[in-house]
């Protein structure tokens, strides 16, 4: 094939849709709210690491003056570490068994709060030096799903528990607090004036001024989806009306909200999707607001990340009480799909704020999650995060000490290039195999996993998790598959195509995937222990940013030779990628992620040489 024009191109090039939309670079919004920027970046500590033992661990980092706590959050069980060294060891402390959903470290206790769901029923214990005491119910039980337990603790020892309950067919906020570090607790009380939401999602419960403050995601109409609302009491009894935090009417989603305060507002940052991306489809970003304490009326939303591509989401928000500095990170997906964590801080309690500044540092891509932060007893911050790839994950932390001048930013190397014409067969290769579903069999693909049927003339699959099927034609190196798949227009992920994989026991182990996801993009990954654990078991190779739309036919053409790919949407080309050393051959297929999508008109070409 075209090994000259190969030559030409960089070790690795990451190609965006550029047919697709002239301003694809560029971020069109809707909405552009007034951040005046300040030339500042934080000072930083070193990041420092500690490899988790089971990658798929959700770590919680916890502070208490000297001391760092580390919650490493397990299916069934719980381990908690100590650092007194700003994180550069870690020292285990005990394991707590069973399921607990939330540790919470109270200094008035010495020890930890944990809550977990027994029979309906949310249950609280306190655990010192690992020895679990005063276990205790928190409400009667009741009939139906208990989820989204939240703890908070202020300084008097009163400890406090909220919770979505939705035994009466519908979603309900719930509040209780402990005024003897939870060995009896007050009758739970509901939160919230609408009388039947339509969804409620994780709440956060913060204590400020004297009073509780519970902030929430609430679906109370299809016109608007998820909205955010807070309400507060002085007493846990009595709850004042609630108020909508954001401040747009647009259909998006208002969610993963985090709070903190000064002596006289309240902070709050969250995602949200009021604007639009190039595409003019709704897009993920990092909004603030603040409240005042004398009235709470939330103030004007303010986007903190800038108008970049990609989600930037789950952030978190602290105040320095010695500094008067507010911080936020979050993850944010303008460099890779697998995310970095990035920040920005403002020393005028919201009114302006610094540049936006990347926080971990990697060679390559990898998976990064659960951006954590908090104020250190001493000053500053402690901002950690899990990064890794490949079945190998650790945990980072860094202490923003200060801030200076933002030095002049390295320039930076683009990812886009000329779009050249992808690998194509020759006039003389014919393809082996041509499925286009007009019959009423699989024509010869073979289920893997899941479930895979000719719906009225489409390839569909679905299932409960990722779900395979095979090309029945044996091992190929050097090939060309195109077609073009859909997502289903209710509950939408991916669709993948499988290439140059083993199986073991019926299920792909090792090999590559290309992975075209909802809303994000094309995902190049590669793996040695299987795709299901998505975020644990692959290693990123590259990606390119694009919207996928659910309910929306798209056309493919994925082009391998060697050590090279060249990958089409809709007759452009979305990502090209020179690296793929190992392995040279081995089987073909398609996937879903476990929500239904549909192939059809398949055609794969055989370029090995000698076939």
């Amino acid at each position: 094939m075209q090994t000259s024009r190969r030559a030409l191109k960089s070790r690795t090039i990451l190609r965006l849709a550029v047919g697709l939309c002239s301003c694809l670079a560029s971020r069109c919004t809707d909405v552009q709210p007034p951040r005046s920027v300040r030339e500042l970046e934080l000072l930083l500590t070193a990041p420092t690491a500690l490899e988790l033992s089971q990658p798929d661990s959700r770590p919680v980092l916890m502070a208490e003056r000297d001391r760092l706590f580390l919650v490493v959050q397990r299916p069934h069980s719980n381990q908690v570490l100590q650092s007194t060294d700003r994180g550069k060891s870690w020292t285990p402390l005990f394991t707590l068994a069973g399921d607990a959903r939330t540790l919470y470290y109270d200094r008035s206790l010495g020890g930890f709060h944990a809550v977990w769901v027994d029979q309906g029923v949310p249950m609280h214990a306190n655990v010192i030096r690992g020895t679990v005491t005063d276990e205790s119910s928190i409400g009667k039980a009741r009939p139906g799903k208990i989820e989204n337990i939240v703890l908070n603790s202020n300084a008097d020892g009163v400890v406090a528990v909220a919770w979505i309950d939705s035994s009466s067919g519908w979603p309900e906020l719930f509040f209780s607090r402990s005024q003897d570090h939870g060995r009896t607790w007050s009758v739970p009380v509901r939160v919230g004036d609408f009388e039947r939401p339509s969804g409620l999602f994780a709440p956060i419960l913060h204590y400020q001024a004297d009073s509780w403050w519970l902030i929430w995601p609430e679906n109370r109409g299809q016109a608007t989806l998820f909205d955010l609302y807070l309400s507060r009491s002085p007493d846990g009894r009595s709850w004042s009306r609630s108020l909508k935090v954001n401040d747009d009417s647009a259909q998006g989603w208002n969610w993963f909200p985090s709070c903190t305060g000064s002596e006289n507002r309240l902070f709050v940052v969250f995602s949200d999707y009021r604007d639009r991306d190039s595409f003019r489809q709704p897009d993920e970003n990092v909004y603030f607001s603040q409240v005042l304490m004398s009235d709470d009326r939330p103030g004007t939303n303010v986007r903190l990340n800038d108008g970049t591509r990609g989600y930037q989401t789950a952030a978190r928000i602290a105040y320095d009480r010695v500094a008067g500095r507010l911080l936020s990170v979050w993850r944010d997906q303008r460099d890779h799909l697998s995310s970095d964590i990035y920040a920005c801080f403002s020393d005028d309690e919201g009114r302006s704020w610094s540049v936006n500044q990347k926080l971990n540092a990697n060679e390559r891509p990898e998976f990064v999650r659960f951006p954590q932060l908090l104020p250190a007893p001493d000053g500053g911050f402690y901002i950690g995060w899990t990064q890794g790839s490949g079945g190998r994950m650790v945990f980072s932390v860094r202490k923003a000490e200060g801030v200076r001048v933002r030095k002049a930013p390295a320039a930076r190397r683009t990812t886009e290039t000329p779009l050249n014409e992808a690998t194509r067969p020759s006039a003389e290769c014919f393809p082996v195999q041509i499925s286009d579903f007009e019959s009423s069999d699989l024509q010869g693909w073979l289920p893997l996993s899941g479930n895979w049927v000719n719906n009225a003339g489409v390839l569909l699959g679905y299932g409960k998790s990722v779900s395979y099927v095979e090309w029945p034609g044996g091992e190929l190196g050097d090939f060309v598959i195109e077609g073009k798949f859909r997502l289903n227009p209710l509950v939408h992920q991916d669709a993948s195509i499988l290439f140059r994989y083993r199986t073991q026991a019926g299920s792909p182990t090792s090999g590559l995937m290309l992975r075209n996801q909802f809303r994000e993009g094309v995902w190049l990954v590669k793996s040695d222990s299987g795709f299901e654990r998505w975020e644990v078991a692959t290693q990123p190779l590259a990606d390119a940013w694009f919207p996928f739309r659910q309910d929306t036919w798209y056309s493919f053409r994925l082009s391998v030779e060697g050590s090279h790919l060249d990958y089409e949407v809709n007759s452009h080309g979305m990502l090209s990628f020179d690296g793929l050393e190992t392995p040279r051959k081995g089987k073909l297929g398609l996937s879903t992620g476990g929500s239904p999508v549909e192939f059809d008109d398949i055609k794969i070409y055989r370029l090995d040489k000698g076939r």
